[in-house]
């Protein structure tokens, strides 16, 4: 509950956010920044987008996106300057594989993998790689706001979770 809080204290609730995944987003990627989207929409009543550089390659991965019903930007459409929340989801600075400019200031990084040292730089940060997915992370966030799981975004995680763990 306590990181709850502070993750929702780390959004300007005044303007969009913007949701930033890996350039390839895999599952796990795509149904954590999904699942960031349901619980700022839901908790915070913001608007807000989910961005990617890079494309969705693999089938199964674009599948996902279009039975499900999740709508991803590519980042080159993007107005950065137009989102008063930055968030990096299941990615974290210095990683190399995003395409975000490495000054805009992210507000927000959540990731399963080991942290960075400008991850630290966010107002709000949950890397714990104890965890084998970020979509895991991101249903407990769920839990501790409260929030049912709408159908689409229950599986989205299953796909999530499973793909990161085999």
């Amino acid at each position: 509950q306590r990181l709850l809080d502070r993750l929702l204290a780390a959004v300007d609730d005044e303007q969009p956010v913007a949701i930033y995944t890996h350039d390839q987003p895999d599952p796990d990627s795509i149904a954590s920044a999904y699942a960031l989207q349901h619980l700022l929409t839901r908790r915070l009543e913001v608007d807000s987008i989910i961005a990617f550089g890079g494309t969705i390659g693999r089938a199964t991965n674009r599948a996902m996106v279009e039975l499900l019903g999740i709508r991803m930007h590519p980042i080159s459409s993007v107005r950065l300057e137009e989102y008063g929340t930055h968030c990096m989801i299941d990615t974290q600075p210095e990683t190399g594989n995003h395409s975000i400019p490495d000054d805009l200031p992210i507000a927000i990084a959540i990731d399963h993998h080991p942290t960075r040292p400008n991850t630290r730089k966010a107002a709000f940060t949950d890397v714990r790689t104890e965890f084998g997915a970020t979509s895991t992370m991101m249903f407990y966030y769920l839990k501790a706001a409260g929030l049912d799981l709408p159908t689409k975004l229950a599986t989205a995680l299953l796909i999530g979770i499973k793909s990161d763990t085999r």
